[in-house]
């Protein structure tokens, strides 16, 4: 562990980068009474340092005003220079719908300039639409499309047909560490995931099958539950026949509504096709995955903690695939504390993994961990 943030406000940072030097960067959408923060921090190896992201521009050649932005998201080109996306809501005559459009955001050498995205603009039924906005890595999906940064200038490119202006439900995730780009992006359907192979021009679907869920079991307090939703969190490509894709089943009934236990979830491209291996214990799935510059990879397994009174509390565990052969690690805390990792990012072209998230107490500090009652942000490094 490299280091605890005294302050309490940052722990759940919405998206974590590296840059080539090891500078983390943090991406935070916050509230306060003045309505939606968004907030950047940067981490220099021994403080952080938090800056205000600017207010999204007017349209003026629309001839209406932007609104609180409805998702953020950034892509980190060095230490100096990192590009916040907004997706800003417009209102028009009609109550509705709603017009999207994109707003670029660049912080570089401590100033900061705002850019409207020409060709992002979109109408659609109002609450129709789900998340319109992710990054991972040089890739930003706005809807249907994704952006990549080429120099100086950001190319726009379809991702996932028939409508790439309609923003789907969940969030696109994308592998560029080295190998090939990889991405999986939300269907049209609920618990529908595509996933695409970048090859050079264009994205390419790669079908992926439905797993083999396993039989229905009965439940002590609910009764009949059987495995029924499934979702695809992350995915690693460490070579062009060896992509993981990551995620979790969990477990329904009426009563449930999709809440109920959950089994880890991966699947395996060996250039030719897909394999279902499933994760090592139940209860646990798989949140984030990342190449570890020598030929394997870390991956987070997840369980969610029964702690008095109810609580929206997760335990973390280290996963590590190294020459086919698989190891637990358990991240260092203080006694009787837990860790919870909101993001875990390799930095360029190196073997340094960093998880970042927040330690706390289970109890809040009545008897354990009572250094740390509230949540508050630690890093973890390998090596």
């Amino acid at each position: 562990m490299l280091a605890v943030d005294n302050d309490d406000t940052y722990s759940d940072p919405r998206q974590v980068s590296v840059a080539a030097d090891g500078t983390l960067w943090a991406l935070y959408d916050m509230f306060s009474s003045d309505g939606a923060v968004d907030r950047l921090r940067r981490w220099n190896g021994e403080a952080w340092q938090t800056f205000d992201v600017p207010s999204s521009p007017i349209v003026p050649t629309e001839q209406f005003y932007g609104e609180s932005p409805v998702d953020i998201a950034m892509v980190v080109t060095s230490a100096q220079q990192v590009h916040v996306f907004n997706v800003v809501e417009y209102p028009r005559d009609s109550p509705l719908t709603v017009t999207l459009g994109a707003v670029v955001h660049t912080f570089d050498a401590g100033r900061w300039r705002s850019d409207i995205l020409s060709g992002t603009h979109s109408t659609h039924v109002n609450d129709s639409w789900g998340d319109p906005v992710s990054a991972d890595g040089s890739w930003v999906r706005l809807f249907g499309r994704v952006l990549h940064g080429e120099g100086s200038s950001w190319q726009l490119h379809t991702l996932s047909p028939p409508d790439p202006d309609f923003p789907t439900d969940g969030t696109t995730v994308f592998s560029d560490d080295g190998a090939e780009p990889w991405a999986v992006a939300p269907g049209a359907d609920a618990f529908d995931f595509n996933v695409l192979r970048w090859e050079g021009s264009g994205w390419r679907e790669i079908g992926l099958p439905t797993p083999n869920l396993p039989s229905p079991r009965k439940d002590p307090e609910h009764g009949e539950i059987t495995y029924n939703l499934w979702s695809i969190s992350d995915v690693v490509a460490l070579d062009a026949d060896d992509v993981w894709a990551v995620g979790e089943v969990s477990m329904s009934n009426e009563e449930l509504e999709g809440n109920g236990p959950t089994r880890s979830l991966a699947l395996h491209w060996d250039g030719a096709s897909w394999s279902c291996r499933w994760g090592l214990v139940d209860d646990h799935y798989l949140n984030h995955a990342e190449p570890d510059g020598a030929g394997g990879m870390w991956m987070t397994s997840v369980r969610h903690l029964e702690c008095p009174p109810w609580c929206w509390r997760f335990a973390t565990e280290l996963l590590h695939l190294s020459e086919g052969r698989w190891t637990r690690e358990q991240l260092s805390v203080p006694d009787g504390c837990k860790a919870e990792v909101s993001a875990l990012v390799r930095r360029p072209a190196s073997q340094e993994v960093y998880a970042v998230g927040s330690i706390y107490s289970p109890d809040g500090g009545e008897k354990t961990c009572r250094d740390f009652p509230d949540a508050r942000t630690a890093i973890w490094r390998t090596g």
